[in-house]
């Protein structure tokens, strides 16, 4: 009968050093997110509805500090309402009548008061640009990572 087992695995020390040595990983990952970020927020902007062209233009992603995170986003204050949509509400006449001027309604508060009639009775549909440009992505997104794996084993083998 035996008491014991002992396993012996040779070099395993710096298997772990290499493994956790950030100069392995770091760039390659870095690189990931950066790409991934790219092309997510060029996804969302061709999802993106178009009126002055402001929205459009404000989506860009970056990289957090650490590497390990992107971020795609805007800073535009009423991309919340064009991805999810709003309830109905009355918005204000006063950002309202450009709108309908460049869309082709009667000029002054008239056409902006039609509109706002319609936003209250219905609200507005959300244009889901984010969350299907996100989706859109999957599949570079699944290339990436593939890309990801193959940077670190070459940097590995070195």
């Amino acid at each position: 009968m035996v008491d014991e087992i002992r396993l012996e695995i040779r070099g395993l020390r710096e298997l772990v050093d290499k493994v956790n040595d950030p100069s392995l990983t770091a760039g390659p990952v870095r690189q990931f997110f950066e790409r991934a970020g790219s092309g997510v927020a060029g996804a969302v902007r061709e999802r993106t509805p178009v009126d002055t062209g402001r929205l459009r233009n404000s989506v860009t992603h970056e990289v957090d500090s650490s590497g390990q995170r992107a971020r795609v986003g805007t800073n535009v204050s009423y991309a919340r309402a064009v991805e999810f949509g709003t309830r109905p509400h009355w918005p204000p006449l006063g950002a309202l009548q450009p709108w309908a001027r460049r869309h082709g309604f009667p000029s002054g508060q008239r056409g902006a008061w039609l509109v706002a009639r319609t936003i209250a009775a219905r609200g507005t549909r959300g244009a889901h640009m984010f969350r299907e440009g996100l989706g859109a992505s999957v599949g570079l997104i699944t290339g990436l990572v593939a890309d990801l794996g193959r940077d670190i084993e070459r940097r590995w083998r070195t």
